[in-house]
Formats: structure tokens, sequence, C-alpha cells
């Protein structure tokens, strides 16, 4: 039986990467779905489906929140 509709955007090698690299520079998940040439409603279904995707969404969004939250002490203690 054949499948109908568009082939997904999604590439299990290099997919992953990117939106962990989109993540660690503090981008909203909208942010990060237009630069993977998605909709929002599209990254999350990926979230939802792809555990590997959904899993370096949250490495590369935990590595830009400490990144945050130290520059946010420097400031508060007068380092800039």
């Amino acid at each position: 039986m054949a499948k109908f509709g568009r082939k997904s955007k999604y590439d299990p090698l290099t997919t992953p990467s990117l939106a962990e690299e989109y993540a660690r520079e503090i981008l909203t998940d909208a942010q990060i779905a237009a630069k993977l040439g998605i909709s929002h409603e599209t990254f999350c279904q990926w979230k939802k489906k792809y555990v590997e995707f959904s899993e370096a969404i949250k490495r590369g969004k935990a590595v830009s929140n400490v990144a945050l939250v130290n520059a946010m002490k420097k400031s508060a203690e007068g380092y800039f």
C-alpha cells in the first residue's frame, strides 16, 4: 500500500543535533522550529514522536539555562 503526503524533514542523524544546537542559543521552541523549517505544531509532534529529538532539546536548554544563570549572577555581582 502506497503512502501519501510529504516526506518528513526529520533526519535522525542530523535533526536532533541541530535542535540541540539551536536550544543552546536560548531560542524558544517556535524559533527552533522556524530554524528547522517546520511549523511549531510539527515541532511539538516531533518532541512526542522522537525521544532523541526531545532529549536533545532538553540537553540544549539545560546548557543554555546554566549559562544564563551564571551570566545573571555575574551581572548582579557587578561583572560585565
